[in-house]
């Protein structure tokens, strides 16, 4: 096997990539060793991964290393760039280039991963691993000596993690934002979507969750719905719309309550937990930190 085989197989596969994705993330570089194939660097998204591991595995016929997942969390924190956004003011985020689908907010400081800039635009990631576009002229490039999401905090499957203040002052918290407007993608105390307003609530806790529902549902630890505690989140699914939807579980002298940012209502409200479980249809709780009283 020679390095221009190897070269013309990374070629042929990167093309498809390049093909398939409007914006390629790759810092592969790929090397003939000793024990065949090497690769440093890396690709966005675990599906890319596979086309090069696929695509040369067969080009080659030979055993291809995986490249890093850039966009995973766990990946080595020197394979990123970094940068810093300008002021105090909130980022939004949003799926495509154009910026017309907001998917969620984050309030400064905060440091990111930067992967690419189109046009006025730049691909980054928040801590909790959300990918997204925003305006690439409030970003400062970074040089962090060490790994700047070392100390974050996330909640991980089957665990219990302990809480940084009480149930009482994230209850506090909470009723606070009672009335307060829904928006979706929305993450700020001005205005929130329902998973975005668990996840800033929890996160002044101690705790960073994901910002997307369905991630959410896998945190912590199953709890049957007879069990449901203050604390918990509640998960539940529209009965019409069949859309997913969290809430928050909090104490009440009149029995347990659950908060949540309301789409249909568009507001976030309290409600006993009857009440909300009889309103959609039950999926599952879970239990992320534990909690002093």
């Amino acid at each position: 096997m020679t390095a221009q085989a190897l070269a013309d197989a990374v070629s042929a596969v990167r093309s498809e990539l390049d093909a398939h994705y409007p914006v390629l993330v790759d810092t592969t570089r790929w090397t003939w060793g000793e024990d065949g194939p090497q690769v440093q660097g890396g690709v966005l998204v675990s599906a890319q991964a596979k086309v090069y591991v696929d695509g040369l595995s067969e080009r080659l016929a030979a055993e291809v290393p995986s490249p890093a997942v850039l966009a995973d969390l766990g990946s080595d924190w020197t394979l990123h760039s970094w940068v810093l956004p300008l002021g105090r003011a909130t980022l939004d985020l949003h799926r495509g280039i154009e910026g017309d689908d907001l998917q969620t907010q984050w309030t400064p400081p905060v440091i990111l991963r930067w992967f690419a800039r189109r046009d006025r635009r730049a691909l980054v990631q928040l801590p909790d691993g959300t990918l997204g576009w925003m305006t690439s002229n409030r970003l400062m490039n970074a040089a962090p000596i060490s790994d700047p999401w070392a100390d974050v905090r996330r909640a991980a499957i089957g665990e219990v993690s302990d809480a940084e203040d009480s149930l009482e002052a994230l209850a506090e918290r909470a009723r606070r934002r009672t009335g307060r407007p829904y928006l979706w993608g929305g993450n700020t105390d001005a205005a929130a979507d329902c998973s975005g307003f668990v996840q800033s609530l929890l996160h002044q806790s101690g705790l960073l969750l994901p910002k997307n529902t369905r991630d959410q549902r896998r945190s912590g630890v199953r709890v049957a719905a007879a069990a449901i505690e203050p604390g918990d989140l509640v998960f539940v699914r529209g009965n019409t719309s069949g859309l997913g939807h969290v809430g928050l579980a909090l104490p009440a002298e009149e029995g347990t309550q659950v908060i949540h940012s309301c789409l249909t209502r568009k507001q976030i409200v309290e409600e006993p937990l009857a009440d909300f479980l009889g309103r959609y249809a039950f999926t599952a709780a879970r239990r992320v930190l534990r909690w002093t009283v």
